[in-house]
């Protein structure tokens, strides 16, 4: 059976977020919030929405502040802090623990959030990051971020700009995947979030001590495999998905 997604707007903290929600046709089994890394967009993981729907979950996949199709912030607040305020208010209005599935932005996100409000989700999953950040990788990301400021004559030049930046992909980024994540304005296309997500200056800060206390594993499960999350009270038992950010 086919899962059809709805586009819904949810409740961030003095934001407005725009998300994909996939029912199960089936018996529920609880509820994933897919969360996206930076300079992407909830599109990225549709695939995963889809997947998780047949399996009988009701996922959200959800454009982050100043992201997508999200409200910006009025403030230029684009920290840590604030994409972890906008997840507790989506939480608090679900009316139960989700499993969080965050992406880099969106799992540093998550376990900020989890840090300071345990018992927040069910479980947490986290795809290319961990509670300790490698400045090294970080700057790489807001490089390439910031060189895209300027825009591209077209979208074969962005997908250049992908591919030069990873050039070992398992699987070469498509051009049609990157319509989602650019918009076209007076000839040229751009990245499709507010420059002030690449600022480094408000983006970070000391996790609690809830997280920097967290055991991180030293090898994590394959992205591509079927795999077990431990979560506070239970495991979670994941289908076989992979986050994708450009088809």
């Amino acid at each position: 059976m086919t899962i059809i997604s709805n586009v819904t707007r949810l409740r961030g903290d003095g934001v407005s977020l725009v998300a994909d929600v996939w029912e199960p046709a089936s018996e529920r089994k609880g509820t994933v919030l897919l969360l996206h890394g930076g300079g992407q967009t909830r599109h990225s993981w549709q695939r995963t929405g889809i997947r998780l729907g047949e399996q009988g979950w009701r996922a959200y996949t959800i454009d982050a502040r100043g992201h997508g199709e999200s409200d910006w912030a009025d403030d230029g607040d684009y920290s840590h802090d604030a994409h972890a305020r906008d997840l507790r208010a989506v939480v608090d209005d679900l009316g139960e623990p989700p499993v969080l599935v965050g992406a880099s932005m969106g799992g540093m996100a998550s376990l900020v959030a989890q840090g300071d409000n345990p018992g927040l989700a069910r479980a947490l999953v986290l795809v290319d990051i961990t509670p300790k950040a490698e400045p090294e990788g970080i700057s790489k990301i807001t490089g390439f971020m910031r060189a895209g400021l300027a825009g591209f004559d077209s979208l074969h030049d962005a997908l250049d700009a992908v591919i030069a930046y990873n050039p070992n992909r398992s699987r070469p980024p498509r051009v049609e995947g990157l319509r989602k994540n650019m918009r076209e304005r007076d000839g040229r296309w751009y990245w499709h979030w507010i420059r002030g997500c690449c600022r480094t200056g408000r983006t970070s800060r000391m996790l609690p001590p809830s997280v920097r206390r967290a055991p991180v594993p030293r090898r994590g499960p394959s992205r591509s495999r079927p795999c077990s999350f431990a979560a506070p009270s239970r495991t979670w038992s994941a289908p076989k998905v992979r986050a994708n950010s450009w088809n």
